[in-house]
């Protein structure tokens, strides 16, 4: 694009319509919040897991070569330990995911409501009645109710 194409009116506004279009997409399903719940989550299980590896080489350390039945039940007492440790992490950035989307789409919702509810007003709002065909077929000529007789000119 030349500077004069981006001088034209036309392009400004798609592009300022096109960035609107994007931020209501963004706003409704949460792109932006999501993103930033997704590191956050990863982080946490990552750090989880980095735990995890640490505690688990002290078990085995502990264990030996030839662990006993309670050196075995503590390994598999902390595998269990991660296990739901992460799945917490997930449930938890899972619950906050469906809370924002459906306060987003309430919100959506009430606003396209409030949005119909004005533009269904302005349609129904009385006016200027609309004029009616005369005999040539154009407006501007309103014929008599039948109720009511020929109002002519006294001459």
């Amino acid at each position: 694009m030349t500077n004069d194409t981006l001088n034209k009116p036309l392009w400004p506004s798609l592009l300022l319509g096109i960035a609107a279009a994007l931020f209501g997409l963004d706003k409704t399903f949460g792109y932006s919040s999501g993103w930033a719940r997704y590191v956050l989550t990863a982080t946490n299980i990552r750090k989880t897991l980095e735990e995890f590896r640490m505690d688990w080489a002290q078990l085995m350390a502990k264990a030996g070569t030839k662990p006993k039945d309670e050196d075995v039940a503590a390994l598999i007492a902390r595998a269990t330990r991660f296990r739901i440790d992460v799945e917490r992490l997930i449930l938890q950035e899972t619950k906050e995911w469906v809370t924002e989307f459906q306060t987003n789409t309430a919100q959506t919702e009430k606003e396209i409501t409030t949005q119909l509810s004005a533009l269904k007003e302005k349609v129904d709002k009385p006016g200027k009645p609309p004029e009616q065909p005369g005999p040539s077929g154009k407006p501007g000529v309103t014929p008599p109710k039948p109720d009511q007789p020929d109002q002519k000119k006294q001459p």
